[in-house]
């Protein structure tokens, strides 16, 4: 998702040509797929970033959950107890803290996105070598 983001930036720029490999198979997601457990909490500062490669759209018109209220612990101790941390959305005066979003939707738009921005994506492919110019 980093990848793909940072391509979808960078591609803005008309002046950089902008190559995506990656070893592993174009990844697919169908809104009728079953809802993958694999998800990511997503934060407002991420959102904006979804946003200005025109992204979250496309998320946002599929399966996406606000969560207003977090804790976090560690494994060894209560999800009550002192060392928690809580996250709650109505101490920032926030409707949420963010999103939960599927992260096999999140690939998937943002390779829309990067597609139609022109950025080449190599898929079942590496990296061999790389070569300076000039050595």
């Amino acid at each position: 998702m980093v990848g793909l983001s940072l391509a979808g930036l960078l591609s803005k720029n008309k002046q950089l040509c902008i190559t995506l490999i990656d070893v592993e198979q174009r990844p697919a997601f169908g809104p009728e797929d079953d809802i993958s457990l694999r998800v990511s909490a997503i934060s407002p500062g991420s959102v904006a970033i979804l946003e200005r490669i025109n992204a979250w759209q496309e998320i946002q018109s599929a399966r996406v959950c606000p969560y207003r209220d977090m804790k976090v612990w560690d494994a060894g101790s209560s999800v009550d107890g002192p060392e928690t941390l809580h996250f709650d959305s109505a101490e920032f005066a926030l409707p949420q803290l963010g999103f939960i979003v599927e992260n096999l939707l999140i690939e998937q738009a943002l390779l829309n996105q990067v597609d139609r921005l022109g950025v080449a994506l190599r898929y079942s492919s590496q990296i061999k070598t790389i070569k300076r110019c000039g050595s």
